[in-house]
């Protein structure tokens, strides 16, 4: 990767997860959610002006809430950018030793050399500072005694021993292990390569704290595991009440063609008398009043499950500071929104389609 691609992937990430909350919480934003229409007012022709005053209302109700939403957080976003700009920069500069800027300054060769120059040093750390990367890739797919002689023929040495000369002892009991040591110089090439003890202390720790971050990952994943359990209830049983609103329209359609218009306007056109046309609108209010009730109910059963994942939002927040802590983006985990801000826009998404029924595409 190049490395001014990776300072613009770490400053987008650290400045999407920085947005503070401010003063409306995703918890005030659902409670604030107004009511959902009656299904009469759902199911009611477009004439209808106080049903359509009622659902004009009830959307500019959830407008609002977004807005006001929106404004609250604003004011915290320069400070966010700051957290972001300040992480980022110290992140670059630690991996680096460049500044954001002398990066982004580089010409297309610089870039590429310094990534190369990275990469030998991550090699060499690595005990494989006698392989270039073209090497290594070379070894994919090959067997574990070709990868063997390939490394030791580079003089790739682990722990001070030789690949081959690891693989050789795999198989031996410890007394032969302690032979095999004792032979030529590998007990003196092993020690002089053991670690230093502040090494070893900092690999402890680098230890404890990637094992402290797979608990955090796997923890986040256990709850974000639970959130699309319920996303994918809500899709299901959204489509089965998709199934029936089409059924509902299939059964009453024949009975509204029956009605044929036997009046005649001005222009000799043939129209509905006005008792033929109330009995369609009767059939179309009955139709539309069972259709709107199925929907409503799914909605309301779908705004109940969203709002269970409040429940595990605390933690999930806890957690996402520590793992973006431990990835060095202190001050942007003390800015960043909590992820029930999005909870929240799905609540209001949720009501806010009550007043549209889901179709078969």
């Amino acid at each position: 990767m190049k490395i001014v691609k990776l300072v613009s992937v770490t400053f987008a990430f650290a400045l999407t997860c920085s947005v503070a909350q401010g003063q409306s919480t995703p918890e005030a934003i659902i409670g604030q959610c107004p009511d959902m229409p009656s299904v009469s007012h759902l199911a009611a022709p477009s004439d209808n002006q106080a049903a359509s005053a009622a659902i004009e209302a009830f959307h500019r109700k959830i407008q609002t809430l977004r807005e006001n939403a929106q404004k609250t957080q604003e004011p915290a976003t320069d400070a966010a950018k700051a957290a972001a700009t300040q992480d980022a920069e110290r992140i670059v500069r630690q991996t680096t030793g460049r500044s954001v800027a002398e990066l982004q300054n580089m010409s297309q060769a610089e870039q590429e050399a310094f990534a190369q120059q990275m990469v030998s040093q991550q090699l060499s750390g690595a005990g494989l500072g006698n392989m270039s990367l073209a090497q290594l890739q070379a070894l994919e797919g090959k067997s574990d005694d070709e990868i063997a002689a390939a490394m030791t023929g580079s003089g790739v040495t682990i722990g001070g021993l030789t690949p081959e000369e690891i693989k050789a002892m795999e198989n031996m009991t410890d007394a032969q292990r302690t032979a095999y040591m004792q032979q030529g110089d590998r007990m003196q090439r092993m020690q002089a390569a053991a670690p230093s003890p502040q090494q070893a202390k900092n690999a402890q720790t680098q230890a404890r704290n990637a094992q402290t971050q797979a608990d955090v990952v796997n923890e986040m994943k256990r709850i974000t595991d639970r959130w699309q359990e319920i996303d994918r209830l809500n899709e299901k049983e959204t489509q089965d009440v998709v199934r029936k609103i089409a059924e509902i329209d299939a059964r009453y359609a024949p009975q509204i063609a029956a009605i044929k218009p036997t009046g005649l306007a001005a222009g000799h056109e043939t129209t509905y008398t006005e008792s033929e046309a109330r009995a369609v609108r009767a059939l179309i209010n009955a139709r539309d009043s069972e259709q709107y009730t199925l929907w409503r109910n799914q909605v309301s059963a779908m705004q109940g499950r969203i709002k269970t994942k409040l429940a595990d939002v605390a933690r999930y927040d806890e957690l996402t500071r520590q793992s973006m802590s431990a990835g060095g983006m202190t001050s942007t985990a003390q800015t960043m929104q909590s992820i029930g801000f999005s909870i929240a826009e799905q609540y209001l998404d949720a009501t806010a389609s009550v007043t549209r029924l889901p179709r078969i595409n």
